[in-house]
């Protein structure tokens, strides 16, 4: 314990030294850890490479944290942007190729759950739709309720 605190001292002292911030015991925690996540990491993404390559990388990486904090949440942020931008545009170009799909199945009038307003083979007409508008204006004139109609008409169908 005599010795992190010793080294704590002296990091605290070398940075005041050289006119930079003072360097608390959360910050030199924090870029421990990143230390060893970016050496895992590293050895998980290249396990046939060099343990001292990882290792070069992680006290790099510690080292940026505790010297260069500013530009290393710059980078941390940019990269997380990105990541989300990338995302979007993929979620994008998903939706859109599944609205062009669900277009073309209507307009060829194809059976299943994406064919037509009311599925299946059911062709609509003209008239079909000119006799389905006035009934709902009846309706409406009537102040009925559609869900009593059709609930009454579905009984009588279901005796």
């Amino acid at each position: 314990m005599g010795a992190i605190k010793s080294f704590v001292s002296g990091m605290r002292g070398a940075g005041k030294a050289k006119g930079a911030s003072n360097i608390g015991v959360m910050a030199i925690g924090g870029a421990g850890l990143d230390g060893v996540t970016t050496y895992a990491m590293e050895r998980a993404e290249n396990p046939d490479g060099s343990a001292a390559v990882a290792g070069a990388k992680a006290v790099g990486t510690a080292a940026a944290w505790l010297f260069a904090e500013p530009l290393m949440w710059g980078i941390t942020l940019g990269e997380g942007a990105a990541a989300l931008g990338g995302m979007a545009l993929d979620e994008a170009e998903r939706n859109r190729k599944q609205r062009n799909e669900i277009v073309t199945h209507v307009r060829e009038g194809r059976s299943g759950e994406m064919g037509g307003t009311l599925g299946g083979n059911f062709q609509d007409s003209q008239q079909a739709a000119t006799m389905r508008q006035r009934q709902m204006d009846l309706l409406r004139q009537h102040r009925m309720s559609t869900e009593a109609v059709l609930g009454s008409e579905a009984r009588q169908l279901h005796r």
